[in-house]
């Protein structure tokens, strides 16, 4: 815990710090409040902790589907609910106005990497894709 001045208190205010983060630390986490009359707990603010995807190298099937595979650096582990992964895609990337197609199939995993066909993709020049973790 790290101190420093707060606005409400008396010379501390504390602050929760993660070195380094991992999925291990998601959760809910309280904080106890207390001075010499009382103590107070605080209600639970969850942390979830999100893992940037490094997309291995695509392959197209022999019907024109591209085959995905994602994977996480070392220590962080897949995400317990693959439910909560969507990918979008779109074959136009213009910034901010662009069109993203949520893909309608779901993840599995196989061999520690996370695999996704995108079946509406056939014969594409070029393709953009993005995995959202909620």
């Amino acid at each position: 815990m790290a101190q420093g001045r707060g606005r409400f208190d008396r010379g501390h205010e504390y602050k929760l710090t993660f070195a380094a983060t991992n999925r291990s630390l998601a959760g809910s986490y309280s904080v106890r409040v207390s001075n010499s009359v009382t103590n107070v707990i605080s209600s639970n603010a969850v942390l979830r902790v999100l893992v940037p995807q490094r997309l291995a190298t695509p392959h197209r099937l022999a019907d024109g589907r591209m085959r995905l595979a994602f994977r996480y650096d070392a220590g962080s582990g897949l995400p317990d609910d693959l439910g909560r992964l969507t990918l979008i895609s779109t074959g136009e990337f213009l910034g901010t106005n662009t069109a993203w197609t949520m893909n309608a199939a779901g993840f599995t995993v196989e061999g520690g990497y996370l695999i996704i066909e995108d079946f509406g993709v056939t014969n594409a020049v070029q393709r953009f894709y993005r995995v959202l973790e909620w």
